[in-house]
């Protein structure tokens, strides 16, 4: 597996880790669930974070 690949997982599972601490109303707005297309077509799991997210999240 490229190393590429690992580090978004580790990515994603952070994310849904934070997103598991806030309440729904605030990650969902915060954490844009969306698919994004992979190098195979295969559709990968992806955030949209809106400009604020990541200062927000930093204090969080």
């Amino acid at each position: 597996m490229p190393r590429q690949r690992r580090k978004h997982s580790k990515l994603m599972r952070n994310l849904d880790r934070v997103r598991s601490m806030l309440s729904p109303d605030m990650a969902g707005r915060l954490l844009l669930r969306e698919g994004a297309p992979g190098r195979d077509g295969k559709s990968i799991r992806a955030c949209r974070l809106p400009w604020m997210a990541p200062a927000i999240l930093f204090i969080v």
